[in-house]
């Protein structure tokens, strides 16, 4: 097919869809009765944010609200996380709260320099999150008294993967960091090609995490070392989940719509299913797959990529598919969070927010634009070339000469654990 305009006569084949921006979808949300927090139970009672600002707790089973308390800003992206009475969140205020899980009431705030988009994570005494600003922060969990902080290049729009005395997290600098948990001294950093961000936190299986990029790949990266194990090109507008693994296979949703089951160990393509809109999250839960997408449908699907049965909401489903005692749990964009059978997809029950007019977070596409191929010939080439693992004391790469992706360690000691 030619597209003719003039005296330009060009193949359709030489267009493609580029990122030129920065990624910012969600971080300028705007009120709303939405839900992008993914729901967590804990001790029997289901909780879960809103971009209303209010965190709630619902009976899970009758879908009563038990009670809510109203934060000073937006609940995006940011999952709710526990340690014995406390729950913590994080809101577009620059603020990490915890509170009574049982009453709701504000225990600390914590300010940071710049909006929290992402969950914490908890280990022993100490509570784990990432700013806006750059930093990763290390909480001391009963009173929210900064131990430490970490700084990166770029806004930190991932949680905290936590195993053993190791931290593990991406920024908007395009790394894979792996850091000491109690030192925060870099062990080593992977370079993508492009932004790294995941509502939820990485999976590691025996010596291999598995990470997304918006560069459009998915990458099994050695623990210890920090080398690359493989690699897998998905589709063109990048990659915002975290890959699940599940008996030796990974599944993992894309941008661009496609759900992929991989080998675990290559790397090599299974099958992949096409749903048209953008897919976040997918979990693999009592040999079932789920998962939602943009246009607000919501799939099951079974470990060959079958489609069991799939229902419809009236905004995009973002947030990680909750199983419990064979109920599904999953927040919608159009101000509901959902109960629905897990075998069959009937609804049980859904809960309202406090307003249902939703919120918006930004255009999904925002940061790309056509452009002609060849002129990203050679630059293709050079991109290639820039790829390699970072080891400190190791290799250097361009991002070492200039100062502003310089990596920057604050290290507070104010309490001995």
């Amino acid at each position: 097919m030619d597209l003719q305009f003039g005296s330009f006569n060009l193949e359709l084949e030489e267009f493609e869809f580029r990122k030129t921006r920065t990624f910012v979808r969600g971080w300028n949300a705007t009120f709303g009765g939405s839900v992008a927090s993914s729901p967590k139970i804990a001790d029997g009672i289901l909780y879960f944010g809103s971009m209303d600002q209010n965190v709630y707790a619902v009976n899970p089973k009758t879908g009563k609200e038990t009670w809510r308390t109203k934060l000073g800003g937006i609940i995006i992206f940011c999952n709710p996380v526990f340690w014995k009475d406390l729950l913590m969140i994080g809101t577009l205020d620059q603020k990490f709260y915890a509170m009574n899980k049982r009453t709701g009431k504000i225990a600390w705030v914590f300010e940071t320099g710049d909006k929290i988009g992402m969950q914490g994570n908890v280990d022993g005494r100490i509570v784990y999150f990432g700013s806006k600003d750059g930093f990763i922060y290390a909480l001391d969990v009963s009173n929210g008294k900064e131990i430490w902080r970490f700084k990166t290049g770029g806004p930190i729009a991932t949680p905290v993967t936590i195993l053993g005395n190791r931290l593990f997290f991406g920024s908007y600098d395009n790394y894979i960091y792996c850091v000491d948990k109690k030192s925060a001294e870099v062990i080593w950093r992977f370079r993508t090609g492009d932004e790294i961000l995941t509502d939820n936190p990485y999976q590691i299986h025996g010596k291999t995490i598995y990470v997304a990029s918006f560069d459009s790949n998915i990458y099994a990266i050695n623990i210890e070392t920090g080398k690359e194990v493989w690699r897998f090109r998905t589709g063109k507008y990048g990659n915002s989940g975290a890959p699940f693994f599940h008996e030796g296979r990974i599944y993992s949703g894309c941008r661009d719509g496609t759900v992929y089951c991989l080998d675990a160990k290559k790397g090599k393509e299974i099958w992949r299913f096409e749903t048209g809109s953008i897919v976040v999250q997918v979990v693999v839960r009592n040999q079932r797959i789920y998962f939602g997408n943009e246009d607000g449908d919501f799939y099951c699907l079974d470990l060959k990529g079958k489609e069991i049965w799939r229902i419809r909401t009236s905004g995009g489903n973002y947030t990680e598919p909750l199983y419990v005692d064979g109920k599904i749990y999953f927040g919608s964009m159009d101000c509901h969070l959902y109960c629905v059978d897990s075998e069959s997809g009937e609804e049980v029950w859904r809960f309202g927010t406090s307003t249902l007019v939703k919120s918006d977070i930004g255009k999904p596409y925002d940061m790309f634009e056509v452009v002609i191929k060849k002129e990203r010939a050679e630059e293709e080439i050079e991109e290639e070339e820039k790829y390699e693992v970072n080891v400190f004391g190791g290799l250097r790469d361009e991002y070492d000469t200039k100062n502003e992706y310089q990596v920057k360690v604050e290290y507070q000691q104010k309490m001995k654990y």
